[in-house]
């Protein structure tokens, strides 16, 4: 016999409507990057929605791979990307394709962006 969900689990469950997201170099993670990982984590988590972080490959330092090792050991419950375009703006229209708003953590270098 089949169980039937109630109205918290069904909600639960449906996807979300709003993004939080980010975009950093981690080249090399620093601790500016840790707080960024963490706001993002703690609005997602209170507005109970989806979180992803893009991790910028351009120009980089690091290794795709070893960056993406990195982030996964610093910040296992965080959602990481890889971003091999420098342009914000497409990968936000993507993203609108999915979610009707997107809330975007940027550092104060960024905000004029």
């Amino acid at each position: 016999m089949d169980r039937m969900k109630d109205y918290r689990q069904l909600i639960k469950e449906l996807p979300s409507t709003t993004l939080v997201c980010a975009l950093g170099d981690f080249d090399p993670p620093t601790t500016a990057h840790e707080l960024l990982v963490k706001t993002v984590n703690r609005l997602a988590e209170q507005k109970n929605t989806d979180h992803v972080i893009y991790a910028s490959t351009k120009d980089s330092l690091i290794q795709e791979e070893k960056k993406e090792q990195y982030l996964k050991l610093m910040f296992p419950k965080t959602k990481f990307k890889s971003l091999n375009e420098s342009n914000l703006q497409e990968v936000i229209t993507e993203l609108h394709k999915k979610y009707k708003k997107i809330i975007l953590v940027v550092g104060t270098e960024q905000i004029t962006e």
